[in-house]
């Protein structure tokens, strides 16, 4: 990273990404932040196949303390927040891997729902400062 990027800003694949930069859900509280890998038409539809993005905790009912970390739903609907259309374009048929993992979704048509641990056991999967989480759409080859 060169000496002369502006203090409190990320260099992430040459596309900078300002901190705070995409708070606009606003309802919850930055808790780090996490690298977004974009793949296919998923890097195609936001012009760059890595993002740095915050981790946006959301509060459990009213007063609560903030759920640690940040859900695939909330992933998605900031994303959307940032890229208009890329739930229905994207989203609603991709992978999502965390650390390698991939995460099994049965997300509904608004892109929220939980996924399961692979014994039918539902699992709601939390974004953690650090992770690296990936974007992979379906492609085909022939």
């Amino acid at each position: 990273m060169a000496a002369s990027a502006a203090a409190g800003a990320d260099i992430s694949c040459g596309k900078r990404v300002e901190q705070g930069e995409d708070e606009e859900m606003g309802n919850g509280s930055e808790t780090g932040t996490f690298t977004l890998l974009l793949f296919a038409a998923a890097a195609t539809y936001t012009g760059t196949d890595t993002l740095l993005l915050p981790i946006i905790s959301e509060s459990t009912a009213g007063s609560g303390p903030a759920v640690p970390g940040m859900s695939i739903p909330q992933l998605f609907a900031l994303l959307e927040a940032r890229f208009p259309g890329i739930r229905t374009k994207v989203l609603n048929s991709c992978a999502v891997t965390v650390n390698l993992e991939y995460v099994d979704l049965d997300l509904d048509a608004d892109g929220h729902g939980e996924g399961q641990d692979g014994h039918g056991h539902e699992i709601e999967v939390r974004i953690m400062a650090g992770d690296e989480v990936g974007i992979i759409p379906p492609v085909s080859s022939g």
